[in-house]
């Protein structure tokens, strides 16, 4: 584990950060959500006060508060796009919020809100919408189609609408073992159902939840004694009834649809919650003896629990299970315990210790907090059967499933485990590339564990060095410092519990942990040396993936040495070309901006960071203009305004014409309406200053070109394609309203600066591939 950089809050004397629980959340898009207390006066006195602030994983110490608390904030939570967030408060508010604007602004829109008064929520997710992604790293060449590296796997969603089209939603569990279901059926209709686990109220301590590819919810949550696991089967009543009869028809459900326009009123519940008992999980230990256990808790050693023939169970008294935990969101077979166990009474005594279960682990030595992976397995029985012939010869076999120990992780020195993370939405096969939890204990350790064989891999300590005095932000609320120090972990003289939140990044390379002294760490997990050749080819598919998905690549940059950034460059446009022509213009835009991001990490290459994000903006502009349909023809037609505007300057009889008005003239004629070249007066005042950039661009080029001979970027074909219909679209939109027009310095008002810059892009582009001429030089001189 490598220390990224760490930011630390500015402490506040009247706010209590010692005794608040820290929470965090990062969504695909790099954005942070954490909890923040602060301080302000209230009459003799002060008033604390919980917010929830957001900030992008790049610079941390630029925050904005999106939301105020009135009590603790208990969870946060992005879906998978990161796009909505889940709050979750201590008083039992729940809220739902949608971003509507920058990540970096506090423009967060309230979806839907409900409250469970006196209870305790223990987990929280988001209602899966059939969408699975996988890398497959290992099996295709480099040089692939996008098509061949990325599939989507066969998942269903957690719950349907009529139609059959995937609902979005979260679903609650809280302590008594109340299950609350928010169904977010319309962004005008939000259905809230609640039920129980089970026949009654429980009492439950910890849980977690997660989602099988058949679109069900498993549920394990701690009951004295043993896990009990749930199966939770979401369903419309519509499509339900629509599935479960007899004589329907594949044309049943969207009948129903048809005929139940607003599902949703007051009253008319339309949520089916159907919940069952599916197999518990009773914790056991490898078959040793607790002296033995205790020296290699100390040592931190793994052991190797495959042998199920040396498994003990554990005396009721002597255990407990503090956290629950699936590392894989779509996998409910593979569960992750953290366990204490003390030593029995008996022995207690004769070692002449008296353990106390109010006493933290760093009191309890003689505790053993231990992470256990559990995997649920397919076995066979013979079938019971009370008379039997004795004429059979086999005996029937019954096949039941079992959650068996498939490995155990021991804490140092009886620390107590205070947290558990991992990437729950996992890209990559295991068994290709290792899938890293992280666990820290109450020592201030971070442990990274490869969940495969559940081996330490890597640790760092909070307790290291203690916060020092760096750069001060805008607001002056927070510190930066280098990859130096890190953050403490709460100090000794200030009562209560440390806590640690752990959240893993999209792409399972990286760790952010920000604990109860509001300190902001960010770790790299896994170092090239891990793993060795397929280092390269994993860093390469991310890349391409996030272009893809639309995913945030900031992590990946940091993971990219400087020496290989043309190579990487070159790899990422080399695929892209590959395919077809509607895919290579829609992912056009990212991977310029990709392509600049990378080419700014190495000092040799400033100048194509520059024309890449020069080309970048055109492209957006480009697409963006391109947008603007016509409200008088069919957007789909080939024959719009908009295509054949597109049409007719790539078509090299344009070139002939260099006069700008002539040629709108020419375009204009062949359109049946003129309104559909209009562009609606609210839009022109915001469209006004792209045109002015692209102006002033075109001017800067075409200046350079003529005093040092060496311009790159108009040396290519697409770009002067680009610079050229923006100023050709903007003319057209300008005879119907004058807002769109740049603002270009004039000598004289005889010259018309935009028809000479069109008429010089127009030139230019068609001499080239060949240099232009010395009157185009000189023209350009003159127009300078």
């Amino acid at each position: 584990m490598d220390l990224r950089y760490c930011v630390s809050q500015k402490s506040d004397p009247n706010a209590p950060l010692y005794k608040w629980n820290s929470v965090c959340a990062v969504s695909a898009e790099s954005v942070i959500a954490f909890s923040r207390v602060s301080s302000v006066p209230c009459g003799t006195g002060s008033k604390v006060l919980h917010s929830v602030a957001v900030a992008d994983l790049n610079c941390p110490y630029r925050s904005a508060d999106i939301l105020e608390c009135s009590d603790t904030v208990l969870l946060l939570q992005f879906n998978t796009s990161g796009k909505q967030l889940l709050v979750i408060t201590a008083a039992g508010s729940i809220k739902l919020l949608k971003q509507v604007s920058g990540a970096l602004q506090a423009d967060w829109c309230l979806v839907a809100e409900t409250s469970v008064e006196g209870e305790t929520v223990l987990a929280a997710t988001f209602l899966h919408t059939g969408l699975k992604p996988q890398i497959n790293l290992g099996e295709v060449k480099v040089n692939s189609l996008y098509n061949e590296k990325f599939s989507l796997l066969s998942h269903t969603p957690s719950l349907l609408a009529p139609g059959h089209c995937a609902t979005e939603g979260v679903i609650i569990v809280t302590a008594s073992g109340l299950l609350v279901v928010v169904a977010v059926w319309r962004p005008d209709a939000v259905e809230i159902f609640r039920t129980v686990l089970g026949p009654a109220r429980g009492h439950y301590t910890t849980a977690d939840i997660s989602m099988p590819p058949d679109g069900s919810i498993v549920i394990s949550s701690w009951q004295p004694d043993v896990v009990r696991c749930w199966r939770v089967q979401l369903s419309h009543s519509i499509v339900r009834m629509a599935q479960s009869s007899t004589t329907a028809t594949p044309d049943a459900v969207a009948d129903a649809s048809t005929a139940s326009n607003n599902f949703v009123t007051e009253g008319n519940k339309k949520l089916v919650v159907c919940v069952e008992c599916c197999e518990s999980v009773c914790p056991c230990r490898p078959a040793s003896s607790p002296s033995a256990a205790v020296a290699e808790a100390k040592n931190s050693r793994t052991k190797d629990t495959s042998d199920t023939a040396n498994i003990r169970e554990l005396r009721p008294e002597c255990y407990r299970v503090s956290r629950v935990y699936f590392p894989y969101r779509e996998d409910p077979g593979t569960l992750l315990l953290v366990l204490v166990e003390r030593p029995p009474p008996h022995e207690a005594a004769l070692a002449g210790e008296q353990p106390d279960k109010h006493k933290t682990g760093q009191q309890n030595r003689s505790y053993m907090h231990i992470v256990q992976k559990y995997r649920l397995e397919e076995r066979t029985q013979p079938a019971f059967k009370l008379f039997k012939s004795e004429s059979t010869a086999t005996s029937s076999l019954v096949a039941y499933k079992t959650w068996n120990l498939a490995g155990e992780w021991l804490s140092s020195a009886g620390s107590a485990v205070i947290n558990i993370g991992s990437c729950q939405h996992y890209l990559f096969q295991s068994q290709q590339l290792p899938h890293l939890i992280t666990v820290a204990t109450e020592d201030g350790n971070i442990t990274a564990i490869n969940l495969n064989n559940m081996m330490t891999v890597g640790s760092y300590n909070l307790n290291n060095a203690r916060p020092s005095d760096g750069h001060q932000s805008e607001g002056g609320s927070s510190k930066v410092r280098g990859s130096s120090t890190a953050a403490t972990a709460a100090d000794s003289s200030h009562s209560g519990q440390p806590t640690v939140s752990l959240v893993h990044t999209w792409t399972g390379l990286s760790l952010l942990a920000y604990d109860s002294n509001a300190t902001m760490c960010f770790f790299s997990l896994i170092k090239p040396t891990d793993i060795g050749n397929l280092w390269p080819l994993c860093v390469l598919l991310l890349l391409e993936y996030s272009i893809v998905s639309g995913h945030d690549w900031w992590e990946l940059l940091i993971n990219t040495p400087p020496s290989s950034v043309t190579t990487v460059v070159d790899r990422l446009l080399d695929t892209l070309s590959l395919h077809p022509q509607s895919l290579h213009s829609h992912h056009h835009t990212r991977m310029l901006l990709l392509r600049h991001a990378i080419l700014r990490l190495s000092s040799s290459t400033q100048q194509r960071a520059t024309e890449a994000m020069i080309q970048a903006h055109l492209s957006s502009i480009l697409n963006l203009f391109r947008q603007f349909r016509p409200v008088t023809a069919e957007c789909n037609n080939d024959k719009c305004a908009s295509n054949l505007l597109t049409a007719y300057l790539e078509n090299r009889t344009s070139m002939d014409q260099l006069d700008l008005d002539k040629s709108v003239e020419q375009f204009l004629f062949g359109i049946s309406t003129a309104q559909d070249c209009q562009v609606e007066q609210r839009s022109a005042k915001y469209l006004q200053p792209l045109v002015q950039y692209t102006a002033e661009l075109a001017l800067y080029l075409l200046c350079i070109m003529a005093q040092t001979n060496k311009n790159e970027l108009l040396r290519e074909v697409k770009t002067v394609q680009q610079l050229r219909e923006i100023l050709f679209r903007a003319r057209v939109w300008y005879r119907h309203n004058k807002l769109v027009a740049p603002h270009m310095a004039r000598k004289t008002d005889s010259v018309d600066v935009w028809a000479q810059l069109y008429r010089l892009l127009t030139r230019l582009l068609a001499a080239l591939p060949a240099e232009p001429d010395a009157a185009f030089m000189d023209e350009v001189v003159l127009l300078e």
